[in-house]
């Protein structure tokens, strides 16, 4: 069998929507872990409430000061003792038909040495039940890729948002005890963790879009602070150097594209100063590896030529 793990901080209702359903459609022999990370609104009280009225095992972990988002994942993970878990987000929805799914799949999952399974998801309003997008990654088919960080080829930057993951428990344990004190400052250690667990194993990705994500929350910007862009590029770099051209492809398109649109649209001062930082962060992260994959074509030349004569003077100091 296996637990579901939610890590949670200021989103009460949006979190009692979730506990509700999945009361309604898992399993009741799937026992819940929800980890909040000293909220400040009334998550208490729905946690409580949850606890009386449910009939499964519910385990509610209360930290005394927010630990961010990074350590709340790893520790609620720690706390699994299935031999499979599913890391749900707190504000998000899922397809009446997913657990019954799960739960048919997974024996064959296991056997197939496969240590994370991605679901699809669709982008929604889910308070104006607007949907945005029918099928976020444009792929139509179920694949099996090893070793498993390949699956990078489709997810990319896309892989943090934990809506919603499947993860076998043991390696994933294992390699959050290891993560290195350079990666913890960068609020992403839990990706290191998932992708070094996935060397030596197989993922699969689920094309049909059983999740339904709840994308109108600005906290779930998370991922896209400068420090946490820099430390996805730094871990894919160690781990799987071969798929940063999808890293930066996709979050090209996917965040650094729509998102000065909507600054530029909408955006107080603050929000375009913070984007412009956030994209020269960027640009000058990676600038030595957008030359060498993509010359020339999303700056001019001359941006180029400056550049690395800039880099040959510091050097020659």
């Amino acid at each position: 069998m296996y637990s579901i793990c939610i890590p949670t901080y200021n989103r009460a209702e949006k979190l009692k929507n979730c506990l509700i359903k999945i009361d309604r459609y898992a399993n009741k022999n799937v026992s819940v872990i929800v980890r909040d990370n000293c909220s400040t609104d009334h998550t208490d009280l729905v946690l409580r409430d949850y606890q009386k009225k449910t009939k499964r095992k519910v385990e509610i972990i209360r930290t005394n000061e927010n630990e961010g988002i990074d350590l709340n994942i790893q520790n609620i993970a720690l706390r699994v003792k299935t031999k499979w878990f599913l890391y749900f987000s707190d504000d998000d929805d899922f397809e009446d038909d997913f657990f019954e799914f799960v739960e048919k799949e997974l024996p064959s999952w296991d056997k197939d040495f496969i240590n994370l399974v991605y679901f699809n998801y669709s982008e929604w309003n889910l308070e104006k039940n607007q949907q945005f997008t029918e099928r976020q990654i444009k792929f139509f088919k179920d694949q099996v890729f090893s070793p498993g960080f390949k699956i990078i080829s489709l997810v990319a930057e896309m892989l943090p948002l934990i809506s919603c993951l499947l993860i076998r428990t043991n390696p994933y344990q294992f390699f959050i005890t290891k993560i290195p004190i350079k990666i913890k400052t960068t609020g992403v250690g839990f990706v290191w963790a998932l992708l070094q667990s996935l060397k030596e194993s197989n993922s699969l990705f689920i094309s049909k879009p059983y999740i339904r994500w709840n994308n109108t929350d600005p906290e779930r910007g998370f991922c896209w602070k400068n420090t946490a862009v820099t430390g996805l590029y730094d871990i894919i770099k160690e781990i799987c150097p071969q798929e940063l051209k999808f890293f930066l492809k996709n979050t090209l398109n996917n965040q650094i594209i729509p998102r000065s649109r909507n600054v530029g649209r909408k955006g107080n001062f603050s929000q375009k100063i913070d984007f412009f930082l956030f994209t020269i962060s960027y640009y000058y992260s990676f600038l030595d590896y957008w030359y060498k994959v993509f010359p020339r074509l999303f700056c001019p030349k001359i941006f180029y030529q400056l550049y690395y004569q800039l880099r040959d003077k510091l050097k020659f100091r």
